[in-house]
This record gives C-alpha cells, sequence and structure tokens, in this order.
C-alpha cells in the first residue's frame, strides 16, 4: 500500500488516486499464469480487477465521506490481502474551550480561580473546580463523550474534544451540535448555562465572523471549520451554581423617637431596644444569583441571647411575621410589623428559597438559606447561611431588645393644684407637689426621661429654682474630703444632666460639723436633683460624704419665692430619696460621666434607721443621691398626672415605675366669704350711719367669676339677721395682680321681679371685724373682686358686707314739659323714678329747678288707666304755671270732654301734593317744603318711610314745619306701623303727621341696649335739647295727631319670659289722639330703675309755626286742615 496514507485526510479533492506497490512474486507454480490480478475494494465493495500491469486506481467520493481500501492478489488457486486502510475526504478539526464559573459576577472569564478541569494533570494544576464527570456529547442525546482531554496555558484549564469531520476543504463549514453535561445538574442545573463560540481563522484572528452565544441552555448549535486547524473552533462554558440566597434584615423604627439605640454586646453584636409593646418593622432583602421561578422570603423571631448567640431551635418558639411568596427577578423585599416588641432579647431574621420545591419548603443548601445564628455552629443543618458576607457579619440577624418604659399615669395628685399663671413658672404653693422617679436600671443604663402631664399647658410645668442649699459633712481619706458634685436633669432636653455637673466642691468640715453649701442661680425645667460623690476612698481613713438636708428656694411670683426642706430619706409629703452606690459603669451606659447609673439603688425609707447597714444620710460609697423635685399642677385644678417619654439614650429602666407623689398642703385648698347684707337709708351714704341696721334675710347670696358667670355650687342664703357664709371657695378665686381673670366677686341675687329689685349700692371688705365707714364703697350689682390684705391662703376666711337700695320694679314713662291730649290714657309711674325726675307724668328736671321748666298739661276724658300705687294727682304736671284740674278736698273727679269732640279736614287747595317721594333729589335724607301739604295712603307713605339706607330729614321754605296726611282704611284694619327711628336734621324743624289711621310705635324702635349701658350716657340724655344732633337708634320726632289710637308696641310679657324686655324710646313732639294713648313698655328690673320706658319731650314752636303756615295766603282758607275746629271746656 503506497497512497493515501491510511487515516489520510484528503481536503483538497474529493478524487484520489489509490496507489499499491506491486507484489515481488506470485508463487512458484503460478509466476506466469496469465490468472495473476489485482482486486480493488473500497469499504470491502469489490470497486476494480487490475492485471499485474496495474498497480493504481483514481477513486472519487463523497466530501466528509471516510472510506476503508484494500488490495487482494490473486494466483487464481490462491490469494493474498493488503491491510486495510482509510482515508477521509475533508478537513478535521476539535473545538476548544474553557469551562468556568462566574464568580466575580463581571460576566466574563477571570482566570484559573474561576476555571473547571477534569481532576488529573496537567489541567488540574491551573484551575479551581475539578470534576471528572464532565462530558460534552454530540449529537445532543448522543452518549458518546467527545471530550477528549485537558490541557492547560498561561490563562489557566482549557479543554478539546475529538476531532469532528468538515466535509470539505479546510474553509468549510459545517454544523455541529455540542451538548454540556454539568456534573451535578442539582448544584449546576443545564437550564442555568451560557455558551458562546467564536472561529479564528488564522492564528491571532479570532472572532473574526464574530462569536455565536446562547443564553441558559446546555446545547449550542455552532458551524465550525479547520481554516485555522485545531485552533479554529473555541466554544466557552459558563455554568452557575445554584447558589442559594443571601438576605440582610434590618429593624425599621416607626417613630423617630425609637430610632433605635445601638449597644455592643460580648461578641459585639449590634442591638436595637425598642420599648415593649411598640410596633416596630422588620425588613428583609433577599437577592438571587439567577432568576429562573417563584421563590420566597420570611421574616421570622426567636428568642435569643446575645451573649452565647443561641437561640431555640423549637418549632414552638418560631414566630413567622410574614411571607412573601411572590418573589421574582434577582431581588426581593419583605416588610413585616411586630405590632407588640415583648421584653427581652430576640432575633429577627430572613429565611429565603429559590425555586426548588418553593410552594413545599423542601429544599436543598443549595437553594435555601436561614439566618438562625444555629447555621453556622452546625446545630441547624440543611440550610446555608443568609449572610451575604459567606461569613457570619450579622447581617441576616436583626436582634432587638425589648425595654418597658416607666409609666406614670397612675401618679395623681391633689383635686386643686392651682399653677398661675398659665404660661409662666409662677405658682401658689399649694400648687407644688413633690416628686422622684423610681430609678432603678435593670440594664444598668443611665436613666432619662421628660415628665409631661396630662393637661394642656406644659410650660412651667416646674417652678424655677433658685437657690439649693445642702448641708453637708465629711470623713477625710488621706487628708482629703469628698467631693460633692450637684447634678440637675433638663426636662426640656429630656432629662439630660449635662457632661459635667451644674456645680461641685471639695467637702472639707468633718462630720458631725455640718456647713451650708449654697448654689445660686436660675434652674428651669429641673427634672431631677441629684447630689454625687465620686471620689470614695478607704486608705488612711474612710472618706465618705454626709448629708443633713438640703433647702430648694423656687419662685411663687416674681420677687416671692418659697423654701422647701428635703431630706436625706424619704418623708410622707415629700417624694421619696434613693441612694445609688458604687462607681459609675463605664462607657457607653453612664450618661457622659454621671454617676446616677441606677445599678445599685435602695430607697432611703427612715430617718433613724439605715440601709445596707450605714445611716441615712451617709453616702458611704460612691454614687449618687437622688432628690425629689418640685412640680406644679394646671391651672384648671384637674387631677396631676404623669407620663414618662422616652428621651435620649436607650434603654430604659426596668424596675417598678414611679414612686409616690406627695403634696405638702391641704388636698383641696380652699377658703371661705362670709358677710352681712343691709339696706341702705334715706342718706343714700355708703358709711356705717348711711347703712341701715335692716338685714337683707333670706335672699340668695353667690360667689360669680369675673366674667360674670356664677360659680357652681358656691352659693348661700341670708339668715334672718342677713348673715351668709359660702365655704369651700377653691384658691383659684382669689386675686392676684398677675392674673386679672382670677378672682370672684359677691352678688346679692334679686328678690320678687314683681315687686322690685334690690340694686348693690355699696360694700365692705374686711378684716374689720365691725362695720367700719371708711371700709364702705360704692358698687355695682356685685361687689368688686374679692380681696383681703393679706392675702387670702388656704382656710382663711374673707369678710364682705353689701349694702343695697330696694328699688320698685315698675315700669314708667313721662312727658317732658309737654302735653298729651287723649280721652283716655294708658301709662305707669314709679314712686321713684330715675334720677332727676319726679313721680309725675308731666315731668321736669329737678336739677335744673322750678324755672327751667314751661310746665304742662294733660287733657283726658275716660279715667286715666293703670295707676300703680300712685293717686290722681299725680298726673298733674309738676311745677310750671298751671293747676291740677280738681279741688284740693279730691271731692270731684273732673272729665275733660272736649277732646273726643275735635274733627279733621283734609285740606284741597292746589298746594296739596299726592303722592310725592321725599327721596327724590336729595341725597340721604328726605326734603319736605313748608308750603306744601302732603298727602299719601297708607302703603304710600310705608314705600319710603321703609327705606333703611335714610334716617333723617330736612325742610325748606320759609316756615319750620311741614304737615303729611296719610289717609287708610280703618274699617279694613289698616294701621300706620311706624317701624323706624327717622329724625329731623334741624331741632327748630318738625314734622307734623296727621292720619286717621291707629299709629303703632313699633317696639324695635328704640335705644340700642349698648348705648344706655355706656359710658356718659343717662336718663337726662333722652330729654337733651342736643340729642337730635347726636343720636339716632331709638329716637323719633314727629307730632303725632290721630284720631285713632296711638300705641306704644312692647315685646315684654312675663307669663312668658320676663327676660325678654322692651328698651327705652324717646319722641320729641307731642302726641294727640282722638281715641286713646297707649304708653305699654316695660323695661323690666334690668332698667326701669333708671330709665323711663316712653320719654316724650315737647317741641315749643308748634303753634307759632302753625300759625304762620295757615295765615301764609288768605285766599286759602283752612291752608293746614287743623286750624278750625272747637275748644270746648267741658266738665263732669
Amino acid at each position: 500500500m503506497v497512497s493515501p496514507a491510511n487515516g489520510s485526510r484528503l481536503t483538497s479533492s474529493n478524487t484520489v488516486l489509490l496507489d499499491w506497490d506491486p507484489i515481488s512474486g506470485w508463487g512458484e507454480v503460478c509466476e506466469e499464469s496469465a490468472n495473476h490480478q489485482y482486486k480493488l475494494y473500497v469499504n470491502e465493495v469489490l470497486t476494480a480487477t487490475y492485471d499485474t500491469s496495474t498497480t493504481s486506481h483514481s477513486f472519487t467520493g463523497t466530501w466528509g465521506s471516510t472510506y476503508t481500501w484494500r488490495v487482494v492478489t490473486d494466483n487464481g488457486p490462491e490469494d493474498a490481502t493488503s491491510p486495510t486502510w482509510s482515508f477521509t475526504f475533508g478537513a478535521a478539526a476539535p473545538v476548544i474551550g474553557r469551562v468556568f464559573e462566574d464568580i466575580d459576577g463581571n460576566g466574563g472569564y477571570s482566570g484559573p480561580t474561576e476555571a473547571w478541569s477534569y481532576n488529573p494533570p496537567p489541567a488540574a494544576g491551573c484551575a479551581s473546580f475539578l470534576d471528572n464527570d464532565i462530558q460534552m456529547r454530540s449529537p445532543a442525546g448522543n452518549l458518546t463523550n467527545r471530550l477528549a482531554g485537558w490541557g492547560c496555558n498561561g490563562g489557566g484549564a482549557y479543554y478539546y474534544t475529538t476531532p469532528f469531520t468538515i466535509p470539505g476543504p479546510p474553509t468549510t463549514l459545517t454544523n455541529v451540535q455540542i451538548e454540556f453535561i454539568s456534573p451535578d445538574p442539582i448544584i449546576y442545573p443545564s437550564s442555568q448555562v451560557n455558551w458562546s463560540y467564536s472561529r479564528c481563522t488564522v492564528a491571532g484572528t479570532c472572532n473574526a465572523t464574530g462569536p455565536i452565544t446562547g443564553t441558559n441552555t446546555n446545547i449550542a448549535n455552532i458551524q465550525i471549520s479547520a481554516v485555522n486547524g485545531d485552533a479554529t473552533n473555541h466554544l466557552q462554558w459558563q455554568v452557575k451554581k445554584n447558589r442559594p440566597p443571601t438576605a440582610t434584615i434590618t429593624a425599621v423604627p416607626t417613630s423617630p423617637l425609637y430610632s433605635g439605640h445601638t449597644m455592643n454586646s460580648a461578641l459585639g453584636q449590634p442591638v436595637s431596644i425598642f420599648p415593649v409593646g411598640s410596633t416596630q418593622t422588620l425588613t428583609a432583602t433577599a437577592r438571587e444569583t439567577q432568576a429562573s421561578g417563584p421563590w420566597r422570603l420570611q421574616v421570622a423571631r426567636r428568642p435569643f441571647d446575645p451573649i452565647t448567640r443561641i437561640s431555640p431551635t423549637d418549632a414552638a418558639s418560631f414566630v413567622v411575621l410574614g411571607t412573601n411568596s411572590a418573589c421574582s427577578g434577582l431581588t426581593c423585599t419583605a416588610s413585616y410589623n411586630d405590632g407588640s416588641i415583648q421584653p427581652g432579647y430576640f432575633n429577627y431574621y430572613p429565611v429565603s428559597q429559590d425555586d426548588v420545591s418553593v410552594s413545599s419548603g423542601v429544599g436543598h443548601i443549595t437553594n435555601q438559606c436561614n439566618g438562625h445564628p444555629g447555621v453556622n455552629s452546625g446545630v441547624v443543618t440543611g440550610w446555608a447561611d443568609c449572610d451575604p458576607q459567606w461569613a457570619d457579619g450579622y447581617q441576616d440577624e436583626a436582634v432587638v431588645f425589648g425595654d418597658r418604659v416607666p409609666t406614670c399615669g397612675g401618679i395623681t395628685g391633689p383635686n386643686y393644684l392651682y399653677a398661675y399663671p398659665l404660661g409662666q413658672p409662677y405658682v401658689y404653693s399649694e400648687s407644688v407637689g413633690w416628686f422622684n422617679m423610681r430609678a432603678s436600671d435593670l440594664d444598668k443604663t443611665e436613666v432619662k426621661h421628660r415628665w409631661t402631664p396630662n393637661w394642656s399647658n406644659t410650660d412651667g410645668l416646674y417652678p424655677t429654682i433658685r437657690q439649693i442649699r445642702i448641708y453637708a459633712a465629711a470623713t477625710l481619706s488621706e487628708g482629703v474630703g469628698p467631693v460633692m458634685q450637684l447634678w440637675l436633669g433638663d426636662n426640656a432636653n429630656g432629662g439630660v444632666r449635662g457632661v459635667s455637673p451644674t456645680w461641685q466642691t471639695t467637702v472639707s468640715n468633718v462630720y458631725p460639723a455640718y456647713s451650708a453649701y449654697t448654689i445660686n442661680g436660675t434652674f428651669n425645667n429641673v427634672s431631677s436633683i441629684d447630689i454625687g460623690f465620686p471620689n470614695d476612698q478607704n486608705l488612711n481613713g474612710d472618706r465618705n460624704l454626709y448629708i443633713q438636708r438640703i433647702e430648694v428656694t423656687y419662685d411663687v411670683r416674681p420677687g416671692n419665692t418659697l423654701v422647701k426642706t428635703l431630706y436625706p430619706y424619704t418623708v410622707a409629703g415629700n417624694g421619696a430619696v434613693y441612694y445609688d452606690r458604687g462607681d459609675k459603669v463605664a462607657a457607653p451606659y453612664n450618661n457622659n460621666g454621671t454617676w446616677f447609673d441606677g445599678v445599685d439603688f435602695t430607697e432611703v425609707t427612715q430617718a433613724g434607721g439605715s440601709f445596707s447597714g450605714v445611716a441615712a444620710g451617709n453616702m458611704a460609697w460612691s454614687g449618687t443621691m437622688s432628690f425629689p423635685i418640685p412640680i406644679r399642677s394646671s391651672a384648671t385644678g384637674n387631677n396631676l398626672s404623669l407620663n414618662a417619654t422616652p428621651m435620649g439614650t436607650f434603654p430604659y429602666y426596668d424596675g417598678a415605675d414611679c414612686s409616690a407623689l406627695a403634696i405638702t398642703n391641704d388636698t383641696n385648698p380652699t377658703y371661705t366669704v362670709t358677710g352681712t347684707a343691709y339696706t341702705r337709708d334715706a342718706s343714700l351714704q355708703c358709711n356705717a350711719q348711711g347703712v341701715s341696721p335692716d338685714r337683707i334675710e333670706n335672699t340668695g347670696v353667690q360667689l360669680r367669676d369675673m366674667s360674670g358667670n356664677p360659680i357652681p355650687g358656691l352659693t348661700s342664703t341670708t339668715d334672718a339677721s342677713g348673715n351668709y357664709t359660702i365655704s369651700n371657695v377653691p384658691v383659684f378665686y382669689r386675686p392676684d395682680p398677675f392674673c386679672p381673670s382670677c378672682g370672684a366677686r359677691a352678688c346679692l341675687d334679686q328678690t320678687d321681679p314683681d315687686v322690685g329689685v334690690l340694686i348693690s349700692a355699696c360694700y365692705q371688705m374686711e378684716p374689720p371685724t365691725a362695720v367700719n365707714s371708711s371700709a364702705w364703697a360704692d358698687s355695682a350689682l356685685c361687689s368688686p373682686k374679692i380681696s383681703t390684705t393679706p392675702q387670702i391662703t388656704v382656710g382663711s376666711t374673707a369678710t364682705v358686707n353689701l349694702g343695697f337700695d330696694y328699688y320698685q320694679n315698675e315700669k314708667w314713662s313721662t312727658v317732658l314739659d309737654g302735653d298729651v291730649y287723649a280721652p283716655g290714657i294708658s301709662f305707669d309711674i314709679a314712686p321713684v323714678p330715675g334720677t332727676n325726675f319726679a313721680p309725675y307724668f308731666i315731668n321736669r328736671r329737678i336739677d335744673l329747678g322750678p324755672s327751667a321748666t314751661i310746665g304742662g298739661f294733660t287733657f283726658v276724658d275716660d279715667p286715666v288707666v293703670d295707676l300703680g300705687t300712685l293717686t290722681r294727682a299725680n298726673l298733674s304736671e309738676y311745677g310750671g304755671y298751671a293747676r291740677s284740674l280738681r279741688n284740693a278736698a279730691g271731692t270731684y273727679d273732673f272729665k275733660d270732654k272736649w277732646i273726643s269732640n275735635f274733627t279733621l279736614v283734609l285740606p284741597t287747595h292746589s298746594r296739596v301734593v299726592d303722592g310725592y317721594d321725599p327721596r327724590l333729589g336729595f341725597s340721604g335724607q328726605y326734603a319736605f317744603n313748608s308750603q306744601n301739604i302732603y298727602v299719601y295712603d297708607r302703603n304710600g307713605f310705608m314705600n319710603w318711610y321703609s327705606d333703611p339706607s335714610i334716617t333723617r330729614y330736612r325742610i325748606n321754605g320759609p316756615d319750620n314745619i311741614a304737615i303729611i296726611y296719610v289717609k287708610g282704611d280703618v274699617a279694613g284694619g289698616e294701621t300706620l306701623n311706624l317701624n323706624r327711628a327717622v329724625r329731623t336734621t334741624d331741632i327748630n324743624e318738625m314734622l307734623v303727621l296727621v292720619t286717621n289711621l291707629p299709629v303703632i310705635i313699633d317696639d324695635t324702635v328704640d335705644i340700642d341696649e349698648g348705648l344706655l349701658t355706656g359710658a356718659g350716657f343717662n336718663v337726662n340724655s333722652l330729654g337733651a335739647e342736643s340729642a337730635p344732633n347726636q343720636l339716632s337708634e331709638g329716637y323719633l320726632d314727629f307730632v303725632i295727631l290721630s284720631s285713632a289710637d296711638i300705641e306704644f308696641d312692647s315685646r315684654y310679657d312675663d307669663t312668658v319670659d320676663p327676660t325678654i324686655y322692651d328698651l327705652p324710646i324717646a319722641l320729641y313732639g307731642s302726641l294727640i289722639s282722638k281715641d286713646s294713648v297707649s304708653l305699654n313698655r316695660d323695661l323690666w328690673h334690668i332698667y326701669n330703675s333708671d330709665y323711663p320706658s316712653e320719654m316724650v319731650r315737647y317741641y315749643p314752636r308748634l303753634l307759632p309755626e302753625l300759625l304762620k303756615i295757615e295765615t301764609q295766603d288768605p285766599a286759602i282758607p283752612s291752608f293746614t286742615g287743623l286750624g278750625v275746629f272747637d275748644i270746648q271746656t267741658v266738665y263732669e
């Protein structure tokens, strides 16, 4: 056999010359035989037969096929065969590359630390992951392993396969399928394999045709060639280990106040501390290495020992806060609340599983992690550690300490503690209690707190302290006395005592000789008073600090302080005292180096006894003695209730909550008000002689606050001697110059409102024991604010004597210097009317004397109605030039008959204007002309009269009056309702209103009540001549002449509601009625004693002005319609 060589690959052509050597002999017998032949077999098929002269054959085959051939020599009887050789049409090349795991996560191969290989050398020395079970099959599903071996170069281990045949020259591309078989499909699943292929056309020139990649598949379909020989085809396999998830967890506070305090345990693990019962959020975050399906994340809790780091493993202690079973992608978050933090240490940790058996919770260590600390110690098996550091860095654990927070909700004080004034640190002595927190702390940490009361005004909760005086003595060690420190907590800063003491000194005076050490200043919001002793020593003498007492001086008001003595042991009424002995705890638990750490505390309970073998007051060890602090109550007298708001460094103390609160005074601070009620005599003087010996008996006395409101429960009734006593008056109702709203007034209730009312005329406040004229002063209905000298204190008595005038509670009306004409008049006259008025219907002002009046007349036909307690003599004018029309003995009652006989005739001349609107052409005033007579029907008059925008009228022309006629349907029930106050602009001008309709002056036309009670207004203001230019409300400027009734309407009805009363009205003009005049208003006892219900003031120019108008034009007789009527003097 010559060529092609056995196993040759023929890459240039698919035609080959099969060449063999001639044989050296054909046998001894058959050497010359004509039957000698060469027989060529290709693939064991006889392909050609040649004689001895031919030793070659041209054969054409198929690219990519491998052929076998051999030559048989045949001499007839015998034959012999050559060896069988083979050849292949086409090139061949292996596939080479690396198998690696992307450990560093950069997405590519990073060197031998990520390379895989078989275990034997040479590749084993340049790979980190060795496994002999790696296979590469072609095609997929074929059980033949094409992996031929491993090599090693500078980049690490690489594999190579058996060569693949190329069906053509080396440049020919052929499709190849290669399947990567992982040594452990569970740990390295086929679904998580990535591959990339590149072809190198010449040495060093790869990727010329670009890489081909596959993601999440272990089967590579590639096109290979042999253009660069064995270095042509490069196929890289990236495998992904099914690693367990990693997870971290944090405790997220629900309030900035509980932001978590990190403290170090024995092993340095952080601990978050939250109040017991609070709600806290635990947030876990998990991460996967690959995402191929749903996975889950839980947040769980177990008890925990922070020193041994041991958590139980039993099912009962395992509490799942929540499970997120819908995780997807590479990251998952789960946040769940622990609705009530439990006391003690607990470990909150994540539990996570990826896509292997998630629903059943069954997995493999490679697909699930657990934050339980027992995973690292081997106590918990079958789980990977969730810590992302792959060594326990505590990131998968959130250790929480549930700490009990001190509360003082049950600490209550007296019902009437009084803090004064609001928003200021000034108090009464009765408002201050003394309080101390039981500061035991089993966590051995500094106690910090802010005390808040259950009332709204938190400012000034703690009275300002001006001075603290400590009485102390010492025993010395090596000639040096104890250092005495004063630490003051700042409640405004969460109870922090500061980084250094407020004051310190060395005590050198030797026990039992006590000396006073005084610390002055302005100390606000003091939440703790501690005396520290930091330098105890028992070398050449036992160094001790002795405290006899301390004195705390605090403000009750500016310039006025109180001093409280506190002893170094608990005293009823003073609050508790604690001694926290021993050295301070090392950082970070002490509060910036202070000594009160709450570790070895004890309450100092008695003066004569001892505690721990040491007499009370002896600070025999280093430590701190904690004294009560002053605390004030609310201004409204609420129960004193305190709550501790956690502030500053955690954790809080674990001991009992609080000591009892003690108050230094009566639990219900009150005083008493007493006195006598007198009637004032006719001298109208407020002094010992002016106050009548008559007493007001069986009449109620009440205390009212400074706003005039009755104080509930503080009432009494005068006895037969006029004496009264009101007990249990809270000290809130006493005066103080800094509190205008504080205090009370004594008021005597009215007697019978149908008869009269008692009006306070004067008062006297004692301490004088007898009526003292110099102590009496004028007053109004109630006494002024009750006050005495010295200041009212708890249990004291304030005496308030009251003097009163007894006024008739009867309405009264009056006509000032004028006349009333009517057949009948209904009115009232009080026996004692207002100041400067006499008890007559026709009146004059007493203060101006007789010469200041012109007097007046009242003409009536029928008897006058409703005289009350008066006689008919009071109908007559008081003073003036007329006399009563009756005889002196009262034998005859004269009746004036003429008034019921007069008639009215409406003018009809050319100057009569019908329906004129007085608003036209004038701004803000009604305008009339004295030369005209104005006529309206009822509706026409009310149309302009009811306009609320105009309240004044003026009269043009040569004269000062204008006449208005208003006609109406009397039979149809029409009335003329004057419902507005309309005034003249000039006191000399007047409208004369003539009508056949009943005239009703509405009860809404009245003097404003605010004006009645205002400064400078009195009864004389109703009749003042200047009044028209000053006032408008409640005044009418009209002469009213009606052939029907004239009535002043009233809203007062004591049978329905006597508190709805009338207010006065003043009419400037005259009232003339052919029927009757009814003055019905009633001001009740509120104003009846001071004002008339109706005041009618005479217009003196009426008759001269009427005469001028009537006679101005002789051609027009009866110009006004008022000039012709009979004046008859007819008496019966």
